[in-house]
């Protein structure tokens, strides 16, 4: 029964519904990200800011090489 309500739910599916979908799915994922970040520690936040955005590379630090800053 649950699938055959939910076939006929998918087969009368037209684009406009499927864009509504993402939509409200997308909001509510940013707002439940927002508030889980938002509602966290001012200690647990500044954690957040200590990670590394890159972890360092061994082969360059093995081979010698250095980073250039290109301009």
């Amino acid at each position: 029964m649950l699938a055959a309500m939910f076939k006929e739910i998918v087969s009368n599916l037209d684009l406009g519904d499927l864009k509504v979908a993402g939509l409200v799915l997308f909001v509510g994922v940013f707002l439940g990200v927002l508030f889980y970040a938002l509602t966290r520690s001012k200690a647990h936040a500044q954690q957040w800011a200590e990670i590394p955005l890159e972890m360092p590379s061994t082969s360059r630090a093995s081979s010698g090489l250095e980073e250039s800053n290109h301009v």
